[in-house]
């Protein structure tokens, strides 16, 4: 890819002293606006395009345009600028690069993701062979080649040198193991990219969705919540935020000092954000997780300042055979590590009993006031997609950030590796409620609720579970789609949809 200001130049390759007197040069010769993206100067470039529109995919004697040069500075700002004015993503310089490729080498993965957004093309070959999962691999961008292969690069592309990305990066490391976990998934030749996001940019990390296995659309008859909402039918706790209990450390909170961390009767966090070694076993009934708030004293840096900063791991929505929508995790994932929350309308038992589809329901243990339900049918988050497992890798715990009202969180029960699929336990209440209908299709080693001939069929099974016409509602965890017709299909349209208040 060359260095900065490298003109006309592939991959790893250096200009020499003559070539570097040319660029200097050349760069003096350059339109504004390029001259403007290498600065970084937002209001200026917004001035030169109302000037000059035309100069917005101009490009200079190296065959970039105004994007090239504000990709290779990293200026975050002003790549949401020239493409919010219609900058061309499929431009390529004289050597075949893509601003996808620059943006790769440098290490931007927030920039990478607003050009594949754009609809720029993950598996583009370079003059040199590469595509942007070669460069991630050669220059050790773990985070930009997660991103890629969430977006369903393809790792088995071969460059010039009869290279794949996986013979691009050092044996063992976690750009390797990521690779080698893509590397050892069945082929999929069918699979498509469906949807980019579905958060719809909500959540700090992409969540692209790819199917591989039937013609099922991208979820779609919900909508993204990054927060709970409430239905008129939930009875709240009268303790609001104005009676919050709150700290007023000064510096990080820990036991016995801080009287949220004590409120938890335990220091469920280690300083770096992670779920307790002795806590990573613990239970929703072990009660809640108390984190700091806003109206706490404590920085935003506090180490009991976790589940509130939201999704920062490189996910997957992803279909699999006989069991619907999965999620699973494109990055390697240490013990105890936070992963992602559940998020939906918070409603009364009474109401979860008479709606007629509890496949979305997640019981809340109030802590003053009457048992109630979130059910993310409607509304929901990357959480509404998790399986049922009886040899989980995540841990559901109830966490509360500033109000009385437990959301549910979830965390690492183990290591786990790149591309593994993500579930936790949906509880012996659950399958007391819905077991006589549904059948486990964990496939676990130490699965406890196996398909029989005199039980369910495996066609009616959870982790994608038949919807049944029972009334009941799980008492712990919740249930998702069904394996005959989708849940999705049938939802109401959002016009129809009652109105609910945010969880303030």
């Amino acid at each position: 890819m060359g260095l900065s200001e490298s003109r006309g130049l592939g991959p790893g390759e250096a200009p020499s002293e003559r070539q570097a007197d040319e660029e200097d040069e050349a760069v003096a010769a350059d339109p504004l606006l390029h001259m403007e993206a290498r600065k970084g100067h937002c209001d200026t470039a917004r001035q030169l395009l109302a000037q000059d529109p035309e100069a917005l995919n101009s490009q200079d004697a190296s065959g970039r345009t105004p994007l090239f040069w504000a990709t290779e500075y990293r200026h975050e700002s002003l790549v949401e600028l020239l493409l919010a004015h219609g900058a061309d993503p499929a431009v390529r310089d004289h050597e075949g690069n893509l601003c996808l490729h620059w943006a790769v080498y440098v290490g931007s993965p927030s920039i990478a993701r607003m050009l594949l957004d754009a609809g720029s093309d993950v598996d583009a070959l370079n003059g040199q062979g590469d595509s942007p999962l070669h460069l991630a691999a050669q220059e050790r961008r773990y985070e930009c080649l997660v991103l890629l292969l969430a977006h369903g690069a393809k790792v088995s592309l071969k460059n010039r040198a009869g290279r794949m990305a996986l013979h691009c990066c050092k044996p063992s490391s976690p750009s390797w193991r990521a690779l080698e976990a893509a590397s050892a998934r069945p082929p999929h030749p069918a699979e498509r990219l469906l949807c980019r996001d579905i958060s719809r940019g909500f959540e700090q990390v992409p969540i692209p969705c790819v199917n591989g296995v039937d013609q099922e659309p991208a979820p779609g008859a919900f909508l993204y919540v990054t927060q709970n909402l409430v239905s008129d039918s939930a009875v709240l706790p009268a303790t609001g935020w104005g009676r919050s209990q709150h700290c007023e450390c000064a510096s990080s909170c820990s036991a016995p000092t801080c009287p949220c961390v004590e409120r938890g009767l335990r220091s469920w966090y280690t300083p770096d954000g992670r779920l307790a070694p002795d806590a990573a076993g613990g239970t929703a009934e072990a009660g809640p997780i108390y984190e700091c708030h806003m109206l706490c004293s404590c920085a935003s840096s506090c180490p009991n300042r976790v589940a509130q900063r939201g999704l920062r791991t490189q996910l997957q929505l992803y279909r699999v055979p006989g069991k619907g929508w999965a999620v699973r995790t494109m990055q390697e994932v240490p013990r105890g590590a936070f992963l992602c929350q559940y998020f939906g309308e918070l409603i009364s038992s009474a109401e979860a009993a008479q709606r007629e589809d509890a496949a979305y329901s997640f019981v809340v243990d109030m802590q003053a006031g009457p048992e109630c339900c979130l059910d993310g049918r409607f509304y929901g988050s990357v959480g509404r997609f998790l399986n049922h497992s009886c040899q989980p890798n995540l841990l559901a715990l109830p966490v509360v950030v500033g109000h009385e009202i437990p959301g549910i969180a979830f965390f690492s029960a183990r290591a786990i590796q790149a591309g593994e699929e993500l579930a936790f336990d949906y509880g012996e209440r659950f399958w007391e409620a819905k077991g006589r209908r549904w059948a486990c299709l964990c496939k676990s080693p130490g699965c406890r609720y196996r398909p029989s001939r005199e039980g369910p069929t495996a066609d009616a099974a959870a982790g994608d579970p038949g919807l049944g016409t029972s009334t009941s509602y799980p008492l712990r965890g919740f249930s998702r789609k069904s394996a005959r017709s989708s849940p999705l299909k049938t939802a109401p349209r959002r016009s129809a949809r009652p109105r609910r208040r945010p969880l303030r």
